[in-house]
Parts: C-alpha cells; structure tokens; sequence
C-alpha cells in the first residue's frame, strides 16, 4: 500500500478519513467522490458536480453520455442521467443543461439523436418528430424545414395520403381530370371540386390509360 513522504500508510483510491487516530480509511459512497494526490486522502468526500455521475469509490467523476444530461448534483449512476428532452440535440458530454433546439431539417426525439427529416415530410426548429406533407401534396427531398416543401400533386394525377413522393402519386380515375393547383393538388381519384380536377368534360374522354 502506498505511503506519504513520512512513511505514514495511506488509504486506497477512492477512500477518505474525516477522523484522526484512524487504522483504514472509508470507501467513497456513491454519489462522491474522493480524488486524490500523491501523498494524501481526502479528509472529506465531494458531492458528484452536475453533469457527472460517481460510484463506489470515485476518484475521478464520469461524463453523463452524448444525448443525456443531469442538472443536479450527487448522481451515483450512469443510468441516472436524464434522457435529452424531444425536440432538443445533447451533442456533447457532461451536460448539465439542455439548451440547444433540434436543428431544422431533422428531428430529435427523446434521447437526443438527430434524425435527417425524411421524402414526404418537414421539420421545424425544434423538431421532436417529423411532419408529413397533406394529402394532395409531395416532396421528393429529405431535410425540409417547412409546409412550403410541399408541392401541389402532379397534373393528371392524385396523392391521396399524407406524406407521399411524387413517386407514390397514382393516375387520376377514368372518367375524371386531376390538376394541380398554386398549393394544392388532388386528392382523390375522382375529383369534383373543381379546384383539384373535376368530372370529365362533355365532347371529351379522360383515360388514366397513359
């Protein structure tokens, strides 16, 4: 066992001894933690900073992971950090503070994993969860930050669910004419609005046949 410049023994790492006269020192609890020097043991065990976790016998603090964080002090596991709130990146170790939104173009749920915003969606500042694009609409492109990605469904055609690429878009029905409008295409097979297509006109025919 190691001992001081006068010989005396000292104490393992990630040990303390608050009292004089003692044969051993203490093993440092959880949620402290005890560093040391070359030729002493602490005389009192520190509460574990913020951001960190310390278990039995801590001499040196551990980093709460990448996509965690805790804001207290005393933490005696790993798996006490908190998980980085939906909507916000934890892109560093030994958090103590979640402060940085999502970036827009991605999403970040619980935990704090940036995820790039799929085709057929949008994504905010402060993203927890990718938004599809509406029913009549398409986006072929991943990363998008807003409703305006959205693109009216193609002439002749329809996007009748939500979060669909151009890909997706099927041939308007027989019978009926699909456009598409400044926002919005159709958004049935068989539209008859007048704004997303309409019944086939008199003196005409409309196949879906191409």
């Amino acid at each position: 066992m190691d001992t001081d410049s006068n010989g005396v023994r000292l104490g393992e790492d990630g040990t303390y001894q608050p009292n004089v006269a003692q044969s051993d020192c203490l093993p440092c609890p959880e949620g402290f933690y005890c560093p040391n020097d070359a030729n002493s043991r602490p005389s009192e065990a520190v509460p574990c900073p913020e951001g960190k976790y310390c278990s039995l016998k801590t001499v040196t603090p551990s980093d709460c992971a990448i996509g965690t964080y805790m804001p207290f002090k005393g933490t005696k596991y790993k798996s006490q950090c908190f998980p980085c709130q939906e909507g916000y990146e934890c892109k560093t170790l030994a958090l103590t503070a979640v402060v940085d939104q999502c970036e827009a173009g991605y999403y970040c749920p619980a935990g704090g994993t940036k995820i790039i915003c799929p085709k057929g969606s949008f994504c905010p500042l402060g993203s927890a969860y990718f938004q599809d694009c509406p029913v009549g609409t398409y986006n072929d492109l991943t990363t998008q930050t807003s409703a305006a990605a959205c693109l009216p469904c193609p002439t002749d055609k329809y996007c009748g669910k939500r979060g669909m690429q151009s890909s997706e878009a099927l041939l308007c029905g027989n019978g009926f004419v699909c456009t598409a409008g400044a926002t919005l295409g159709a958004m049935s097979s068989t539209p008859t609005s007048g704004q997303q297509g309409s019944l086939c006109p008199a003196g005409k025919y409309c196949s879906s046949q191409i």
